[in-house]
């Protein structure tokens, strides 16, 4: 049909995320974030992370039993 669609990125962020990944969802927020409670908590308290949230249309919680 010659619809190009726009590439949509995701990322995983948890206690194993390493700091180069981190780094990069800094620079280029993903669309779908899949996270743990713990590693939301850092997110939610860190000022750059929060503004990566502002981007982030999906929040995915692993364990959200954790939350309860």
């Amino acid at each position: 049909m010659g619809l190009e669609l726009p590439p949509i990125r995701a990322a995983v962020r948890t206690g194993d995320t390493t700091q180069a990944e981190r780094r990069g969802m800094l620079r280029r927020a993903p669309h779908i974030l899949v996270t743990t409670p713990e590693s939301l908590y850092l997110l939610l308290t860190g000022q750059k992370s929060r503004e990566v949230l502002r981007g982030v249309e999906t929040v995915i919680v692993d364990e959200i039993h954790a939350l309860a």
